[in-house]
């Protein structure tokens, strides 16, 4: 879960503690906490967050998931980010005409992308995540690994809690 080839991972490479993140883009408790994953990432400068594309909400999921796959197979990390950024603010119907504009506003042609969608090399990452979510029994998004904790949906306490628990409890 915390080492494959195909995961962006960002945050504090070498941070102490790692959070791990399955998400789909049309998911409302996802959008909700979006802000707040950036923050305690940003704010604790001693995390890796790992983001797992689990598109489980239907057609509008897995295009907006293979879309960003493209993004990061094809233009890096950071662009992929980007892309990330934009399609969990997204609102409105997720299609390939929106995806296109979507990338036109990057800087981005969209043709490539749109084409690279359906190859096996996105397919395979989308598989090999839902493979992983099935073996640890993950339904639902947003779905958290902090460390050795899971957590289904947004934590009511606030991720930043979270993060001081697992961590007094991997200390202490």
């Amino acid at each position: 879960i915390f080492e494959d080839s195909h995961s962006w991972t960002g945050g504090n490479a070498s941070g102490d503690l790692t959070m791990v993140e399955f998400i789909d883009y049309r998911c409302g408790y996802c959008r909700k906490v979006a802000a707040e994953v950036d923050e305690v990432v940003a704010k604790d400068g001693n995390i890796k967050l790992i983001l797992k594309e689990f598109p489980i909400l239907g057609q509008e999921s897995d295009l907006a998931s293979r879309f960003a796959i493209a993004v990061k197979q094809t233009q890096g990390g950071d662009v992929y980010k980007d892309a990330h950024d934009r399609l969990i603010a997204m609102r409105g119907a997720v299609t390939i005409e929106s995806l296109s504009a979507l990338a036109r506003d990057m800087g981005l042609e969209p043709e490539p992308l749109i084409n690279r969608m359906n190859t096996e090399d996105v397919s395979a990452e989308i598989r090999s995540n839902a493979q992983l979510a099935e073996r640890m029994r993950v339904m639902g998004t947003p779905t958290f690994i902090i460390g050795g904790e899971m957590l289904r949906g947004a934590p009511p306490q606030g991720l930043a809690s979270v993060v001081q628990e697992v961590r007094a409890a991997t200390q202490g």
